[in-house]
């Protein structure tokens, strides 16, 4: 048996297992959305519905005006393009690490591996936030992220930005 096919059926174990567990929907002061419940059809927006980027895609949409994350139409599952694809779509985007708003996607990237790494901005603080991120286990979890360690390149992986759920005003 070749190691992609030993890969692919560990793959296959944890994705049944995994997609057989529940998390609770309440946590804290808002709601974390179980990643199965991204799974309600072919696609979400352009992603795979059964895609972890799907359920960033749709965390963001309940706080974003209508009509969402609208940036790519080409239902490509990389994440590299997203960033400028949402300024030039006119959301605006924030470089600074501390620039931090709730219900935006932060993304960092591994330049080397190609790999993103995605939050969704539950609660910002002074010294970060707290945000969802996606688990190994394929569900979304929270933890804290402070701003040092958005700047650092822990692992390979850099800071690339923030996309708001809002709008950029005319004129500004």
């Amino acid at each position: 048996m070749s190691i992609s096919r030993k890969a692919f059926l560990i793959f296959l174990a944890v994705f049944i297992l995994v997609s057989t567990q529940m998390l609770p929907t309440c946590l804290a002061k808002y709601e974390l959305s179980n990643y199965n419940a991204v799974r309600n059809g072919l696609y979400y927006k352009w992603m795979p519905a059964d895609w972890w980027a799907s359920y960033f895609l749709k965390e963001f949409d309940k706080v974003a005006p209508p009509p969402g994350a609208d940036w790519m139409k080409d239902k490509t599952t990389s994440l590299s393009p997203w960033f400028d694809a949402a300024r030039e779509k006119g959301w605006v985007v924030k470089t600074r690490a501390d620039a931090a708003k709730v219900g935006a996607i932060a993304i960092r990237r591994n330049p080397e591996t190609g790999t993103s790494i995605l939050n969704i901005v539950r609660e910002v603080y002074d010294w970060g936030f707290k945000g969802d991120y996606m688990g190994k286990d394929g569900e979304p979890h929270v933890g804290e992220v402070p701003y040092s360690y958005l700047l650092s390149t822990a692992k390979g992986y850099h800071f690339v930005g923030y996309i708001w759920p809002e709008r950029v005003q005319p004129g500004k």
